[in-house]
């Protein structure tokens, strides 16, 4: 892992709980969801919401090499 790499993954990332999703939008300090209009927002690590959105969906999102 390079240490670029191990930087973003060290920044906390906010995601829809409805959907999982990770396109968070923010208008006017109000966070809602890009994909589905939720308004359900939270934040965490992206490897916790990864382990959330296996738990959700049955597979990862994201694919390591």
């Amino acid at each position: 892992m390079s240490a670029r790499t191990k930087k973003y993954d060290e920044e906390p990332v906010f995601y829809c709980k409805k959907c999982m999703s990770l396109a968070i939008l923010n208008v006017d300090n109000y966070n809602y969801c890009r994909d589905c209009g939720s308004t359900d927002v939270d934040v965490c690590m992206i490897d916790e919401w990864e382990d959330k959105y296996e738990t959700k969906y049955g597979y990862k999102y994201l694919h390591k090499k």
